[in-house]
């Protein structure tokens, strides 16, 4: 049989471990019910598989034995709020994972205000605050029956029982609220003369550039002018001496 007091694995791993579509699923659940890891999901949906399994395997008997464990099912069940008393034993197979995690103690802390998120929820139940029917619960993952769940509530030792705690209450900061800068463009209204005084900008830049152009055009033509008859004396300089060396020559021989 074993040793009663080993403690064992109470939940069965996934047959394959990279199907994307149950890894989205299971990060999201991890997201919005504040989970450590994938094991709680994992003891979720084993204790709704075994009750699943007993649903399909009593379906399929008859009896007084047969009757007798399909009530003891429905007792338990309807005990954690998971079906209603005039719902059918065959509703269990529509169930779903989400169902059993809103009966979760962690869920039911935070569903019922008494913290601000569902990882607060859980360090509140992790560090002895909370009690279920005068008894200290320190298991996030402790599924909670329909009558427990109105017996909630603090230690009468824990500070966290006054209303007033910091940890309780949403604190003012004292800081106002950023406020949002307008959209280019929007919520601003157009004046007629600014709207002039800028559209004639540019065609005034464009005039004066045509303007500058033209005068540095002109500049240029009256330099090359100016070059043209220096060139012309320096290039009559050198007639001017050959005539002179020609003259000397004939003098002498006079």
């Amino acid at each position: 049989m074993g040793d009663p007091n080993k403690q064992r694995r109470k939940y069965s791993r996934p047959e394959h471990p990279w199907k994307k579509d149950r890894i989205k699923e299971e990060r999201a659940l991890v997201k919005d019910y504040g989970l450590k890891n994938m094991e709680e999901i994992w003891k979720m949906r084993s204790f709704l598989s075994n009750a699943s399994q007993q649903v399909k395997k009593l379906t399929t008997m008859s009896g007084k034995q047969a009757e007798k464990q399909k009530q003891q099912l429905m007792i338990k069940l309807k005990r954690y709020g998971l079906i209603n008393q005039t719902s059918h034993l065959t509703e269990v197979l529509s169930l779903s994972v989400n169902d059993v995690m809103e009966r979760r103690l962690q869920t039911l802390v935070h569903r019922n205000g008494l913290a601000k998120s569902m990882k607060q929820a859980r360090q509140f139940i992790t560090h002895e605050h909370i009690f279920v029917e005068g008894k200290k619960i320190t298991i996030p993952s402790y599924l909670v029956s329909v009558d427990e769940e109105k017996s909630i509530a603090f230690s009468d030792h824990s500070p966290l029982s006054d209303d007033d705690h910091p940890e309780r209450t949403i604190q003012d900061t004292g800081k106002k609220p950023a406020k949002k800068k307008p959209e280019p463009g929007k919520g601003r209204k157009k004046e007629k003369g600014k709207d002039k005084v800028k559209a004639s900008k540019p065609k005034k830049d464009k005039e004066a550039g045509k303007k500058k152009e033209a005068k540095t055009a002109e500049e240029g033509k009256s330099i090359k002018k100016e070059e043209a008859p220096k060139k012309e004396e320096v290039e009559k300089e050198p007639e001017k001496k050959v005539s002179e060396k020609s003259q000397e020559e004939e003098s002498p021989e006079k």
